[in-house]
């Protein structure tokens, strides 16, 4: 039920990087991407060349005003960040492992989803209290913010990880891997 899963980029500034999630996107086989008040224009030539095979995801995005109308149908909103001081922060997150369960099993109830803030700054406590928790991805204290496509990247792996579980693909057996010697024969 990953197509009720959708990537929210809030005020994203670089073309890039919003080509990067098209394309991580449909690695992972999610299809939808809304653009809050975007700075970068999602349809150029950069924008498309580090999507790599997820043109038809930037061409499909929904592009909107606000952060209230891009989730206004959604069951379930995380925001991520890397600054969890203050008040509420504190309180209301947890690491991707820890609350994407609970978003994969909202799936099934309608759309939810998944707010990433601008590369300059990241989400404002005002954004982030439109949301039910916060994503914190783990980064060395000293430098918590990651890339907008890495932090994406992150978040989608773990998410297409709890979806594969949730479908009972942990019941399956794990390979064996080849030792050395065994490969050079």
């Amino acid at each position: 039920m990953l197509t009720n899963a959708r990537v929210v980029l809030f005020q994203p500034h670089f073309s890039g990087n919003v080509g990067s999630v098209a394309r991580v996107m449909r690695n992972f086989g999610l299809t939808q991407l809304t653009l809050v008040a975007p700075y970068a224009p999602h349809l150029n030539d950069e924008a498309k060349r580090l999507s790599t095979h997820g043109e038809d995801i930037l061409h499909k995005a929904r592009v909107v005003d606000t952060l209230a109308e891009a989730l206004a149908d959604c069951c379930l909103v995380f925001a991520t960040s890397g600054n969890v001081e203050g008040l509420y922060r504190i309180h209301n997150y947890g690491r991707p492992d820890e609350l994407l369960p609970q978003f994969v099993s909202a799936l099934n109830a309608g759309p939810c989803a998944l707010v990433f803030g601008p590369e300059p700054s990241g989400l404002s406590r005002d954004e982030i209290s439109q949301c039910h928790g916060i994503i914190r991805i783990l980064t060395a204290p000293e430098y918590p913010s990651l890339n907008l496509a890495q932090a994406v990247t992150i978040c989608l792996y773990e998410l297409r990880r709890q979806f594969a579980l949730s479908q009972g693909a942990a019941t399956r057996p794990t390979q064996k891997i080849a030792t050395y010697a065994e490969q050079e024969f």
